[in-house]
């Protein structure tokens, strides 16, 4: 009978070695996967940073160029209103030259060698005629 236990207890420890190596391969397996699964993770996450950098530096550059179109869209609407300005002062000028001009006879007599230009808008006269 010992020699059948010693024999039971040699296959149990054999089943029990066998087991353990098993559990060992299966430890290096899992971490050698996990290995792999962090490097990965590393690999994503740095290409991710790479991409908000990326990203960031549009967006950077995006608000440079917004700052400059509302620059020049304040420098433009000023302009505009400037070029309003002057064009209802060209306005009231012409008028007050049509004005004149409807009395270009009495003109011409005050400017000798006046000649009219335009259908009665501007003149213009020699002084040595």
């Amino acid at each position: 009978m010992c020699q059948e236990h010693d024999s039971q207890q040699a296959v149990q420890e054999a089943q029990a070695k066998q087991k353990l190596d098993q559990v060992r391969a299966e430890i290096r397996r899992i971490s050698e996967e996990q290995k792999q699964a962090n490097s990965q993770k590393n690999e994503a996450s740095n290409a991710l940073r790479e991409q908000e950098l990326a990203v960031a530096s549009a967006a950077k550059a995006l608000r440079v160029q917004d700052q400059k179109l509302a620059a020049q869209q304040a420098k433009l609407d000023g302009l505009l209103q400037q070029r309003a300005a002057l064009d209802e002062k060209l306005k009231t000028q012409c008028e007050a030259l049509a004005a004149l001009l409807n009395r270009n006879g009495e003109l011409r007599m005050k400017l000798p060698g006046a000649k009219l230009l335009g259908p009665g808008l501007l003149f213009a006269f020699r002084l040595n005629p």
